[in-house]
């Protein structure tokens, strides 16, 4: 309950809340989060390899996106710019 002004005979609200749903995840992570989670629990990392695990965990994500290889390897490039993987050969990474 508040009051909308501080004088006597002023208006009484009562708020009241909204209703609570479960909202999905999965539909607002970013790529950039989703490949994270999907590399802590992989040795060696390709794109190929991390396109099944997203396929198998963040199934949404693959329906967003008209090129998702190509957003994965965006993906992998970028977190090797910020120094969380690094390249070992053409096409394969490791955590860095």
């Amino acid at each position: 309950m508040f009051r909308t002004d501080y004088k006597p005979g002023g208006e009484m609200w009562i708020l009241v809340p909204a209703s609570v749903r479960k909202i999905d995840a999965e539909k607002y992570i970013s790529w950039k989060t989703a490949v994270k989670h999907v590399l802590k629990k992989m040795d060696a990392i390709t794109p190929s390899a991390v396109f099944e695990a997203i396929k198998r965990q963040f199934p949404s994500k693959l329906q967003k996106t008209n090129t998702p290889e190509a957003t994965i390897r965006r993906t992998l490039q970028e977190l090797e710019a910020e120094g969380v993987i690094r390249r070992k050969m053409r096409g394969i990474y490791e955590v860095a």
